[in-house]
């Protein structure tokens, strides 16, 4: 625990890659939060309560997790493989107002929940996480999108199993 002026702030540190990373914890709403470098690109991680698949946060199954997204390019690969899907969704959303979402577009806004392991008995799926996207016009011109909903792609390891929108 660390004391900050009149606020505790509960933190927890792994080592990945002889590198420490700590996660500090927010109390509402109950999540940990990192940053690290995947590469050259700043990531946030989350392990969000109202996700996360366990009571308890295994910490040596989230280091395991930061070894495995930070593997050469698959994190490109797999918002890469996201963008078409999530951005139908976005699409559906907006159906009776298509030319609002004309110039829109959905970025990866380069944060992702992890969500642990899989509840499924009979799956053998290591990791469970959710990637997160952005709906917003991106030409520029202005600053419109959708302020109150987060685009979100489920993964069991590098397989997509949902796609959905979540009302902020």
């Amino acid at each position: 625990m660390l004391v900050v002026g009149m606020f505790q702030k509960y933190m927890q540190s792994i080592i990945v890659d002889n590198k420490t990373i700590l996660l500090e914890f927010n109390e509402n709403p109950k999540f940990w939060r990192t940053k690290l470098f995947i590469g050259l690109t700043e990531i946030e991680i989350e392990i969000f309560s109202e996700f996360h698949n366990q009571e308890d946060v295994d910490w040596e199954h989230f280091t395991k997790f930061i070894k495995y997204v930070s593997n050469q390019g698959f994190l490109n690969e797999i918002v890469s493989a996201s963008q078409n899907l999530i951005t139908e969704i976005g699409k559906a959303y907006f159906r009776k107002h298509i030319d609002l979402v004309a110039n829109w577009n959905m970025v990866f806004n380069n944060s992702l929940y992890y969500n642990g392991k899989t509840n499924e008995i009979n799956n053998s799926c290591q990791f469970c996480y959710t990637l997160i996207f952005n709906y917003f016009d991106t030409t520029g011109q202005n600053t419109n999108g959708d302020d109150f909903g987060l685009y979100l792609v489920d993964l069991e390891d590098a397989k997509i199993i949902a796609a959905r929108r979540y009302q902020c």
